[in-house]
């Protein structure tokens, strides 16, 4: 049953990506700041479900930023490709992503419509175009995420964070929103989901299809102000509340 169940959404995926692409490619960049929050939300949620998989959120995001008001800087674990849109399904945000995703096929596509962040990590100065990139968007009010540890885990550990990004929330004074998401089968905890080196992400995708009641739990952790501390301090204490949640030293 799992592998009809999982031969049928992975059709429907198929069938879902060029439509995603005329979406984001096309009808968002035309779209007004809220109706574009709303509908990035409705399709990351769809998107999700047509996978066959449940969105848990745990705790409270805040609003979104006013007028005139500096934009969230999200933290996140990362464990899946998933995570973004778990996480976009409750609180729009411009991700940061490697600058290969925007190069591929049809997804890359996508990937800029929803105004992605792209970062060469193998350059020096290219981060610090990604930092002056992640510091004009917060001025303007829209939130930005990204994944501090730099790589996928299983999902069950927190990795070592990297500081270097945390500058942006330095020159702004942003407010930092630290996340974490969890993916679980029948309610307990899994790494059978994740998207390690290991694997391909045609395997992993395998993964998610055929997992019975497979869900992503987004839990929101208390929020970390500057207070004019600098990068390293600031990536200290969000590894702390982040490991914490996730019941990791």
């Amino acid at each position: 049953m799992n592998y009809l169940r999982g031969i049928w959404r992975f059709l429907c995926i198929i069938a879902l990506i060029p439509f995603l692409f005329v979406l984001a490619a096309y009808f968002f960049p035309k779209t007004q700041e809220e109706r574009y929050r709303e509908l990035v939300q409705t399709w990351a949620r769809r998107l999700l479900a047509c996978m066959g998989l449940r969105v848990v959120l745990k705790g409270e995001f805040p609003a979104y930023p006013a007028p005139g008001e500096k934009g969230y800087l999200l933290l996140c674990n990362h464990t899946s490709f998933l995570d973004i849109f778990a996480v976009d399904s409750f609180f729009c945000s411009r991700f940061v992503a490697k600058a290969e995703i925007g190069k591929w096929p049809l997804l890359g596509a996508i990937a800029r419509g929803v105004r992605t962040i792209f970062i060469d990590r193998g350059y020096k100065r290219g981060i610090l175009g990604i930092l002056e990139q992640m510091e004009s968007v917060l001025k303007k009010g829209e939130n930005v995420i990204f994944f501090p540890e730099g790589t996928t885990s299983p999902g069950d550990r927190l990795l070592p964070l990297h500081s270097n990004l945390f500058e942006a929330a330095v020159a702004t004074n942003a407010v930092i929103q630290p996340v974490v998401v969890r993916y679980t089968t029948d309610g307990e905890p899994t790494t059978h989901m994740a998207y390690t080196g290991n694997i391909s992400i045609f395997q992993c995708l395998w993964n998610i299809v055929t997992t019975p009641d497979a869900a992503i739990e987004v839990q929101v952790l208390p929020t970390i102000k500057g207070d004019g501390r600098n990068r390293h301090e600031l990536c200290e204490e969000a590894s702390r509340v982040m490991s914490k949640a996730l019941g990791a030293s």
